[in-house]
């Protein structure tokens, strides 16, 4: 049911990794070099969750990206806003991840370590050009994500993924990411957002 509250998110989680806890917590956000916010606007739902992401991607060498196709107060203070197409979330997080494997920037230690079933994956991914015409970016834009999520990342996504059509398939996307790129750990990982600041 993906127009209930955060049920994607929980589908997504559970398929992961047999629980529906994100890994990360707040105690990471200072640890992160890059912050990814996809979907979700917690510069008004998430006050002051935002101002810790902000006073981290405030740092030197430290950046917050926004994806959105919407400009929210949050894409406002990003320093890189990405609007895809409505609806082009889960061929944008495809197109990232089919470009990481192009470009072999896997993290082959995690995932051969921490993972399984990465072949079937990846035999599954779409061409990086395709889809993210289907997402309606440029190549560009894809190989600029790709790279920053070398760094120690985390990925918050909201309502914008969770409520969408393919809300399951797409919060699995971005678990995806973080796994193949070996964001799992102090400062990395995949980070849904649940409802407003007080949920």
């Amino acid at each position: 049911n993906t127009t209930l509250c955060m049920a994607s998110a929980v589908t997504a989680y559970y398929d992961a990794f047999g629980s529906d806890a994100p890994p990360p917590t707040y105690d990471d956000i200072p640890d992160a070099d890059v912050h990814v916010v996809w979907g979700a606007n917690p510069a008004v739902a998430h006050p002051v969750m935002f101002r810790w992401i902000v006073d981290s991607a405030d740092e030197d060498g430290s950046r917050l990206i926004v994806i959105d196709p919407v400009e929210t107060a949050t894409a406002k203070r990003a320093d890189q806003h990405i609007d895809p197409e409505p609806a082009g979330d889960y061929a944008l997080a495809r197109a990232v991840l089919a470009r990481l494997v192009e470009t072999e920037q896997i993290d082959t230690e995690f995932v051969g370590s921490y993972t399984a079933g990465f072949e079937d994956l990846r035999s599954g991914l779409p061409d990086p050009d395709d889809a993210a015409a289907e997402a309606g970016v440029s190549m560009e834009t894809i190989n600029e994500l790709a790279d920053a999520i070398e760094d120690r990342t985390l990925i918050y996504w909201g309502m914008g993924v969770n409520q969408s059509v393919r809300g399951t398939a797409t919060s699995g996307a971005l678990i995806d990411l973080c796994l193949a790129s070996g964001n799992m750990g102090p400062g990395s990982g995949p980070f849904s957002l649940t409802g407003q600041a007080n949920s």
